[in-house]
């Protein structure tokens, strides 16, 4: 069974324990689920019962004799199955997310290499502009007074003959220069301002989330403390917010790779645990993050 059925059959078996044999009612409630992974049909979600019910029943006894401490040691085993069960389903879910964020780090790693590229082009473009443009100013000069020789300057102070002809066009250059650097820095800028204007909404919705407010600011330390021995990089969503302005997080994936960091320091640190109030939050608002993040996307690629 793959990870999504896995989770179901956890939730069935939780509820055969509270509802008994009412499959009606433990098939509607697992399907209305708010923690299953993914939609699962009628013929998906009957197979899943039955084997939620064949790891519950317990064994018929065939021979006589038979103590109440084997009856024990059966109720025993089938615990440590659904406890294993319960394990390898954390397990899967802290796999996926530690896949989802090396994924990002890779997105990340090859657009800084294609910025960087970028960047040496256009120091590259630059710099032969600017060598193309001395070369000719040196020409000019030299074909001005051929019977005179043309006394040499310090190659370091590169200061252009104001009466020579290249004056004008090396002055044209250098302000074409200046004014690309000028426009590329303001269509930064202006990029990075829409950027902000998207995304902090995003964030906004996340933690105005019904279980939103735990994760909107740092762990309390005097609640939590031994938080920082178990987290090595904590976060939470103001933070993110405060990177966003500063320009420190200027993509959509690497504040969606810091709001997993979020949910994924809250499972570390909870465990798994499904009763606990704290796991339970951070799953849906971890599903929600997910649904806002993709509607983002969406929205992104119809600009």
């Amino acid at each position: 069974m793959n990870l999504p059925e896995n989770v179901a059959l956890l939730q069935c078996l939780d509820l055969k324990r509270l509802l008994g044999d009412n499959e009606e009612k433990i098939l509607k409630q697992v399907s209305e689920s708010p923690f299953l992974l993914e939609p699962l049909n009628s013929e998906e979600l009957k197979r899943i019962y039955d084997r939620a019910a064949t790891n519950s029943e317990p064994e018929e006894k065939t021979e006589l004799g038979l103590s109440k401490d084997s009856s024990i040691a059966d109720h025993e085993t089938k615990s440590d199955k659904r406890m294993q069960l319960r394990e390898n389903v954390i397990n899967d879910l802290i796999h996926e997310l530690n896949d989802c964020v090396k994924s990002f780090d890779a997105c990340l790693e090859q657009q800084a290499e294609e910025s960087t590229k970028a960047k040496e082009q256009d120091e590259k473009a630059v710099q032969e502009t600017a060598t193309a443009t001395e070369k000719e100013s040196k020409n000019l000069r030299s074909k001005r007074r051929p019977s005179e020789p043309v006394p040499e300057e310090p190659e370091s102070s590169h200061i252009p003959d104001v009466n020579a002809p290249s004056g004008p066009a090396a002055a044209r250059a250098t302000t074409r220069a200046a004014s690309r650097k000028q426009t590329s820095q303001d269509e930064e800028k202006t990029s990075l301002k829409k950027f902000q204007n998207a995304i902090l909404p995003v964030l906004d919705n996340i933690s105005n989330h019904r279980f939103g407010a735990p994760f909107s600011h740092p762990v309390n330390r005097k609640e939590a403390q031994d938080y920082d021995s178990l987290i090595y990089y904590p976060q939470d969503l103001r933070t993110i917010k405060n990177m966003v302005r500063e320009g420190t997080l200027t993509t959509a994936e690497e504040v969606y790779r810091e709001v997993l960091r979020v949910f994924a320091n809250c499972k570390m640190y909870n465990g798994g645990d499904t009763s606990s109030a704290m796991s339970i939050w951070g799953d849906e608002c971890f599903r929600f993050t997910g649904e806002l993040f993709e509607m983002y996307k969406q929205a992104s690629i119809k600009r």
